[in-house]
């Protein structure tokens, strides 16, 4: 999504971000802008950056864009990150929002860098646009574990399999759209037929294990469990594979796409002795797997 330029006739409060992640400290950004619309009649935008190129993302532009209007954003600009723009100065950028968004309230984070070579910090926000008659709030952190939440903290916990705790910094789980491809088959003769994921549609792939997970096919959620890694117990050709095995559904979802909810990692992967044990712990792993879904129901319930 991009907004073309704005007409001048309604002011703005504009977040300005990459929001990678749109995680809480990003919606703490939000949030100020919402009471901006609330206290002065100013309407919130979102000014972001295109993710495109980027292979460590944690969000397409398209996800990132739905997810900032599911949080009060009246309109998304989303910025192609081009040469030209790169060598913006601070004062150019600013002089940009306000001809372009009426821009009469900025909202940043505290370690907000911009213009040519990151010349510009909040601080230079600050002092430019008061020149300008913008007000400026600069946001603090938002804390989880007695750190900052920020994306390449999200990030690094998803690459490390720890997506509890991605899904507690963003307040939702890490996700992926992917297509349903062919595979061997072999979790059918051993009672757990899997959707095998094409892991070309993965931005950002989580350690090797298995997940308690939320499959999204069409309009339906239902719990199941994804293993991430190479299957070592039945398969021998070393390629990390992405499989999902949905709990109580027997639909085809060849061709189709299903979207995956990272919600917990049960265990590491592992190889069994042979495929009695295998099975047994998949049994195990479907139990864990739904009690953690009913406490995910239970939160985004509340």
């Amino acid at each position: 999504m991009e907004m073309t330029n704005n007409t001048n006739t309604v002011k703005t409060a504009v977040v300005i971000g990459k929001f990678d992640g749109v995680h809480k400290g990003h919606q703490a950004l939000l949030d100020i802008a919402r009471r901006s619309y609330a206290k002065d009649s100013l309407v919130p935008i979102a000014f972001t950056f295109s993710s495109a190129g980027d292979t460590s993302r944690i969000l397409a532009d398209t996800d990132k864009a739905q997810i900032l209007e599911d949080n009060g954003m009246s309109a998304v600009y989303i910025q192609p990150l081009s040469e030209e723009f790169k060598n913006t100065s601070p004062e150019e950028f600013i002089s940009f929002l306000k001809s372009n968004f009426s821009a009469a309230h900025v909202i940043v984070g505290f370690n907000f860098r911009f213009g040519k070579n990151r010349s510009g910090d909040a601080q230079t926000m600050v002092e430019i646009c008061k020149s300008c008659g913008i007000n400026v709030t600069v946001a603090e952190p938002v804390m989880y574990e007695g750190s900052p939440i920020s994306s390449t903290r999200v990030r690094s916990e998803i690459i490390d399999g720890n997506v509890d705790k991605a899904y507690e910094m963003m307040g939702r789980p890490f996700c992926v759209t992917a297509s349903v491809i062919g595979g061997k088959q072999l979790g059918r003769t051993i009672g757990f037929p899997t959707a095998n994921l094409d892991t070309d549609d993965f931005s950002i792939t989580p350690a090797n294990g298995v997940y308690a997970t939320a499959v999204k096919v069409q309009s339906e959620t239902y719990p199941a469990i994804t293993n991430i890694g190479v299957n070592p117990t039945v398969d021998s050709d070393g390629k990390i594979k992405a499989e999902t095995y949905i709990i109580d559904f027997d639909g085809d979802l060849y061709g189709k796409e299903i979207t995956v909810e990272f919600l917990e990692r049960i265990r590491r992967e592992k190889t069994f002795l042979n495929i009695q044990s295998l099975a047994e712990q998949l049994n195990a792993d479907c139990e864990k797997a739904l009690q953690i879904f009913k406490k995910h129901i239970d939160k985004q319930e509340k």
